[in-house]
């Protein structure tokens, strides 16, 4: 399907694209807003700077996907396989992000406060510099995975597997580090600087791309 059919069919007011092919799409700077894309094949799509605030993303394949500066706060992503795609710059606030995969993925100064990353497969992704406050890692792996300045203030990592040269790399002050893989720990252990984050990260960071809008 190419951008202009998909526009034509939005402008129509659909919103539920869900099991479509839409594979090497371009969609960047789209309004999406509560669309529904469960099961869709958006593999290669270019999302930059779409709006995609409560979109529904269930069990669908974004491999390699570009989703940098994109709103995707609260949106519902959960058992899609993210492998590869980039969120760099993106708003997740509060994001269900649940059993993804998420391999080698870009999520690098991306705010990811809130987000639901239970049992998420996180391995070699670069979330450098990403806010994730709050943020609830239960289970997940984030083997190889780069921390390098991320904030993880209270953020839930029980039964999680880290590197722990990678959590000394990143501010963790006050999170919750139970049964940590490889390493023995203490539910309110605190790793790194305890500074608490200004309180402008606990909210949704606007999209750094285009506004949004059908065009």
């Amino acid at each position: 399907m190419t951008r202009e059919e998909f526009l034509s069919w939005r402008i129509e007011g659909r919103r539920v694209w869900a099991g479509e092919d839409l594979a090497g799409i371009d969609l960047s700077g789209v309004d999406l807003a509560g669309c529904d894309f469960s099961d869709a094949d958006l593999t290669g799509a270019n999302l930059r700077g779409a709006r995609l605030m409560r979109a529904v993303f269930s069990r669908a394949r974004l491999v390699g996907a570009d989703l940098s500066g994109a709103d995707v706060s609260f949106a519902r992503l959960v058992g899609a396989d993210l492998s590869g795609a980039s969120f760099e710059a993106a708003g997740l606030y509060e994001a269900n992000l649940t059993r993804c995969l998420l391999v080698s993925a870009n999520l690098s100064f991306s705010n990811l406060t809130r987000a639901r990353l239970r049992r998420a497969d996180l391995t070699g992704a670069d979330l450098s510099g990403a806010f994730l406050i709050g943020a609830d890692l239960t289970g997940a792996s984030l083997a190889k995975a780069k921390l390098t300045g991320a904030t993880l203030f209270r953020a839930v990592l029980s039964g999680a597997s880290v590197d722990p040269k990678a959590l000394r790399t990143a501010r963790a002050g006050r999170t919750v580090l139970t049964g940590l893989t490889g390493q023995t720990a203490q539910a309110g252990r605190t790793i790194g600087p305890q500074t608490a984050p200004p309180a402008s990260v606990l909210r949704p960071l606007p999209a750094s791309g285009p506004s949004g809008g059908l065009r």
